[in-house]
């Protein structure tokens, strides 16, 4: 039996331990997307890193100010690790924001100021102040 812990420890100890397993895994995976990446744990990562390989064909997509894990151990500064990692992968911010006001905006940017941050943002609208 499993419980939740165990299913985020074991694959990535399964793909570190097990050759024949890992480059399975590798060759089916030809591109791998993860979204909410500001959430993820060493465990997680250590995941991606195993199932993508070499070929380091992945997309992720996170901000580090709206990580609300961390009572799960999520490390933001996974996304610096990336950088570290796969050298050639490129970081394209999305500062501009469809839903909300320019005021709306302009409050949340003097909060995220406050923030460590990992990458810095200058969030925008084009909806202008109402």
């Amino acid at each position: 039996m499993l419980d939740f812990d165990d299913l985020i420890l074991m694959p990535p100890l399964l793909l570190q331990h097990n050759e024949e397993v890992r480059e399975s895994w590798q060759q089916r995976i030809r591109y791998l997307l993860v979204d909410e990446y500001q959430d993820t744990n060493t465990s997680q990562y250590e995941l991606v890193k195993l199932l993508v390989g070499a070929r380091a064909r992945v997309t992720v997509v996170g901000d580090d100010d709206q990580s609300i894990y961390s009572w799960r151990v999520a490390l933001p500064q996974n996304l610096v690790l990336l950088k570290e990692d796969f050298p050639a992968l490129e970081v394209v911010k999305r500062e501009q924001n469809h839903r909300s006001s320019q005021r709306i905006l302009k409050a949340a940017n003097i909060l995220i100021a406050n923030n460590p941050h990992i990458f810095e943002k200058r969030l925008f609208s084009q909806l202008g102040e109402c």
